[in-house]
């Protein structure tokens, strides 16, 4: 055995673990070493003092709790426990002698004296062997305990009967649900059932209004919110309606105005005028008087997941344009055609955020007509008028004046965007201006924003943004062209 203290100038460590560590160990000076050495028995005996601390604190918190437990089982079975420890103490002490040592023997020969004459008694048929050394006092005190003892177990058992027939009702009452809800999936399927059978026999499209409800709210409810993380609170179809009751229902609060186009308040109790067309600011809907509740304005196509403004910009309905400039396709002088029908060109965008094209457009302005608004947004998204010179813009204003001087409303109302939200939802106003004989634009300029923008030929959906098919499909019905959107449902 040898101590650390002499080790001090212990040189041969040949048989120890880590060459490398007693290498820088021992080529220490003295002082060195007896520094490094007071330093780990510091760090010993404080990680020993830490350790000790918190293993005392732990345990005696879980001595704590077993004494908190053991003494709430023993409360709670206290008064069972007396009683039967009252009858084991009055049963032995029944039978027990009432005069101490010698003394007890006279009371032994006058219990034996008893015995032999309650058993003659019984022999001779003047006592009932039934009731044979019954005693009166002892029966009932046994009595009485027994009446306690079966109240409590009585009391036990209505509370437990009770928390079962609460619970059943519980299930009796989620199971009617279901119930309703399956009857009221079952009827919304029957309804598509023959609706599309109909239109099987007919060979169109089938379109009812229970279609219509769910496929132009699909996208405003899409999670996450668009160009964000933030997720939608789920909605299922048959939940949509805010007349129907939906417990639980905790919508994601999202306001981040993208644009910041308008002085628009972050409060809604702000806003005085809605349902109104006041001041140069319209804020009336086109597809129907929405409701307003707790000062926000409720989306009218039902429930979304998410409250707030979102990414747009104004509470209620968003006004915005969606322009179709269209011709019809031509290659070599000759129109393009498929299955005998004309194929239509339209002019579309594609966003730098995105790899789908989409349609010219964005909001209409305070005081501005929405012949100025398609105008002004068409210039801005193909043209990238708000770069140009005054002299330029002019120019490009009045060739805008001749390609849109006449359109047709394709649709005005509400329109499915991801964007939308229970408070603050997008309504478009899309017109198709369709020429053959003026001259349209050829060469466009790319304004912030915008990665592309180019004449793209109608015959394959997958190329638009999906939210747009159904306006399209309206454009191509209207003109008599070739329409490559037919699942699509007309809104």
């Amino acid at each position: 055995e040898i101590y650390l203290e002499d080790a001090t100038g212990f040189k041969d460590v040949s048989g120890c673990t880590d060459m490398h560590l007693n290498d820088i160990f021992y080529n220490q000076s003295e002082s060195e070493r007896v520094v490094y050495m007071e330093l780990s028995y510091a760090i010993v005996y404080v990680a020993l003092c830490i350790y000790l601390l918190i293993s005392n604190v732990l345990l005696i918190n879980l001595l704590i709790a077993i004494f908190a437990s053991t003494y709430e089982k023993v409360e709670e079975e206290s008064d069972v426990i007396y009683k039967f420890q009252r009858c084991a103490v009055i049963l032995e002490y029944a039978d027990r002698p009432v005069a101490p040592n010698p003394f007890n023997a006279i009371e032994y020969i006058f219990k034996v004296f008893r015995r032999v004459k309650v058993t003659v008694n019984v022999k001779l048929g003047r006592i009932d062997r039934k009731k044979r050394g019954a005693d009166p006092e002892m029966e009932y005190k046994v009595s009485l305990i027994e009446a306690e003892c079966r109240a409590l177990f009585q009391k036990k058992c209505e509370s437990q009967v009770g928390a079962e027939t609460r619970l059943i009702n519980e299930i009796r009452h989620e199971t009617q649900r279901i119930r309703e809800e399956l009857q009221l999936t079952q009827d919304m399927l029957k309804q598509i059932a023959l609706e599309t059978e109909i239109a099987n026999k007919q060979k169109i499209t089938p379109v009812t209004e229970l279609w219509k409800k769910i496929f132009s709210h699909k996208f405003s409810r899409q999670t996450p919110y668009h160009g964000t993380n933030v997720s939608r609170f789920p909605v299922p179809d048959s939940k949509l309606n805010w007349n129907t009751r939906f417990d639980g229902y905790e919508p994601t609060f999202y306001d981040n105005p993208k644009e910041k186009l308008f002085d628009e308040p972050s409060d809604p109790y702000l806003v005085s005028h809605f349902n109104q067309n006041k001041d140069g600011i319209n804020r009336q809907s086109n597809t129907a008087e929405y409701i307003i509740v707790d000062g926000k304005p409720l989306n009218p196509k039902g429930r979304t997941g998410l409250t707030g403004r979102g990414e747009l910009e104004r509470w209620g309905p968003n006004h915005i344009t969606v322009s179709l400039v269209s011709r019809m396709a031509r290659e070599d002088g000759k129109l393009v055609t498929i299955n005998n029908q004309r194929i239509l060109e339209v002019i579309a965008i594609r966003r730098v955020d995105s790899e789908k094209w989409d349609l010219p457009g964005g909001y209409i302005m305070e005081k501005e007509s929405i012949s100025d608004a398609h105008k002004r947004t068409f210039l801005e998204t193909t043209m990238a008028v708000n770069t140009k010179t005054a002299e330029e813009k002019l120019r490009l204003q009045q060739q805008a004046d001749r390609w849109m001087q006449s359109g047709i409303i394709l649709y005005k109302g509400y329109f499915d965007d991801a964007r939308n939200t229970d408070n603050s939802w997008i309504e478009v106003h899309a017109v198709n201006y369709h020429q053959e004989e003026t001259a349209l634009p050829q060469q466009f300029e790319l304004s912030e924003g915008i990665g592309e923008v180019t004449w793209k030929l109608m015959d394959d959906k997958q190329l638009m943004n999906k939210n747009n098919l159904w306006i399209l499909k309206k454009m191509c019905i209207h003109l008599g062209a070739y329409n490559p959107y037919k699942g699509e449902i007309l809104i």
